[in-house]
């Protein structure tokens, strides 16, 4: 006899051998055990969870002559030709490839024919959101009035996809996925009965790997188990389903960390001279990073999508190092980049681009990496060492301590304007010139750009027409006559964006103030512009008498 695979072999034939699906099982026994059967179910989750053994279960009960408990003999006639798919009363649809209108009216046709060999007959129409409109408009009708001999069983992955008036026509069952420790209990249960000694860490990988599918982790034991093996390590586990050694990711992880980028580019070599797909080595760098976020965030590592990492203390101290921000930036990126995969002509030379993007903490998300540029200068912010350093750094002050001035709009007059301040903080002097001697002033053009360069537009056409000064030991920001600029610039958010490029530029701490004072108020204090102030002094020089009229 030919080679039977494994899922085919252990799918389950009563209701008892169904893996944790107690709630759809309890129900569906009842229903056989008192004899009420409805005219149409909806089974709905995701891929290999039960759907469709239990459906033939279920038919199968309802035919059965002799149920024992619910669950069918599988030893009577209607149950042997079912399991031998050679009753005709039980037919299995494919909807994936018969979707069209034509095929359902076959179905509505054959409805009225009693059953041959059985007591109901069965349609059990599998991925049943596959049908087009017009199908499910013909199969409506049927499926809430059929005759009383006919059972509808529909099956789905995508429940979602179905239309109203179908769901509301059928008893809906949801399927939850399988979990770990279930898949890992049937595992090592078809391992014992093959005499396979599986090492329940292996087990345990390939339940992951599943992702709740009970048939895809018995397809992937079935390729890992060799005809004459009496073992199944984990290492053969790994080897055998084509994932990268956990060594080798946390080897990558390391070099992405510490901004090594030799190391990542001799690690893709090896890689790609190891002949494994860049694909399955991402997928294990995005789980390595989400362990290292689940980590960072609930410190169980019992949470830990991968079961086997040996040296926990390194990813405490990977943990310990990185902000969750910048771990979610990180699963963010090769997230990206592993749906990109497939459209990629040269896959190494992008690999190890997107790598060394990680290095650098640059990303494809400019939203993010914006907040996460931001988030890095409040943290410097927030460190009193840094703060007690820049203080230490000693410069001189006074030579910013010049007569204040405002530059009028129109030179032949004397123009009003509004102002902002940015007070900086005493530091005391020190004979050392270094990068913070440099004047906020003189760097006024570079913030201007900076504020553009972060995606701060209104912050930067507010300030396109400013110029900054001191006056006194304060910084004035000047605006042209237009109260809009100022409304703009009083904004919290603005203000902090100031602030924050000041401390980047040049290492002080300054505070942000606009002044609430009217353009009467400062014109009363007596500030004169260079040119007014230049006139006045040529006046003098030539004994000119010098007034000034007020338009």
């Amino acid at each position: 006899m030919s080679y039977i695979a494994l899922y085919r072999k252990y799918r389950p034939i009563t209701f008892d051998d169904v893996v944790e699906q107690e709630v759809v099982v309890e129900t569906l026994k009842n229903a056989v055990i008192y004899n009420r059967i409805a005219h149409a179910y909806l089974f709905c989750g995701s891929r290999g969870t039960g759907k469709t053994s239990l459906a033939k279960i279920f038919a199968r009960s309802i035919n059965c002559k002799k149920t024992i408990k619910g669950n069918p003999c599988n030893v009577c006639e209607p149950c042997k030709g079912i399991l031998s798919a050679k009753n005709l009363d039980v037919l299995e649809i494919d909807a994936a490839s018969n979707n069209g209108v034509d095929n359902i009216r076959e179905i509505r046709e054959e409805v009225f024919y009693t059953p041959s060999e059985s007591k109901y007959k069965v349609y059990i129409i599998d991925e049943v959101h596959m049908l087009s409109a017009g199908a499910f408009n013909a199969l409506l009708k049927t499926l809430e009035e059929p005759p009383s001999h006919v059972v509808f069983i529909l099956a789905t992955t995508e429940a979602h996809k179905i239309p109203a008036t179908i769901l509301s026509r059928c008893q809906r069952f949801d399927f939850k996925r399988i979990s770990v420790d279930g898949m890992v209990k049937k595992l090592l249960h078809i391992g014992k009965d093959h005499h396979v000694d599986i090492h329940p860490d292996g087990a345990k990988v390939i339940a992951k790997l599943a992702e709740g599918g009970l048939r895809d982790a018995i397809s992937i034991l079935d390729q890992c188990m060799d005809q004459d093996a009496k073992t199944l390590s984990v290492e053969e586990v790994i080897s055998k389903v084509g994932m990268v050694d956990n060594h080798f990711v946390v080897k990558i992880a390391d070099g992405i960390i510490n901004n090594d980028v030799p190391t990542i580019l001799q690690m893709v070599e090896e890689l790609m001279d190891s002949g494994k797909e860049e694909k399955h080595f991402i997928s294990g760098l995005v789980m390595y990073f989400r362990d290292l976020l689940v980590l960072k965030l609930t410190g169980d590592d019992e949470k830990l999508s991968y079961p086997l990492y040996e040296d926990m203390i390194q990813m405490k101290n990977f943990v310990n190092s990185l902000d969750e921000r910048l771990l979610i930036a990180m699963v963010k990126e090769l997230t990206l980049f592993e749906q990109n995969l497939k459209w990629v002509n040269h896959s190494r030379v992008n690999l190890e681009i997107v790598l060394i993007k990680l290095c650098k903490r640059e990303f494809s998300d400019d939203l993010d990496a914006l907040k996460e540029r931001v988030f890095e200068l409040e943290k410097r912010i927030r460190d009193s060492s840094f703060i007690e350093n820049a203080k230490q750094r000693n410069y001189f002050l006074e030579e910013n301590k010049k007569p204040s001035a405002f530059t009028p709009i129109n030179e032949g007059s004397k123009s009003l304007e509004i102002s902002a301040e940015i007070t900086l903080p005493k530091i005391p002097l020190s004979n050392k010139k270094s990068s913070l001697s440099l004047k906020p002033v003189d760097i006024w053009e570079e913030v201007i750009n900076e504020t553009k360069f972060m995606g701060r537009m209104v912050l930067y056409s507010n300030l396109l027409d400013s110029k900054a000064y001191f006056k006194e030991e304060n910084l004035v920001i000047v605006f042209p006559l237009n109260p809009v600029n100022k409304i703009a610039i009083s904004k919290v958010e603005h203000i902090e964006v100031l602030e924050r490029i000041f401390l980047e530029k040049c290492n002080r701490v300054v505070t942000v103030k606009v002044p609430e004072k009217n353009e009467e108020e400062l014109a009363s204090k007596g500030d004169e512009s260079p040119s007014f102030i230049k006139a006045k002094d040529i006046a003098e020089n030539a004994n000119i008498p010098f007034n000034i009229i007020d338009d």
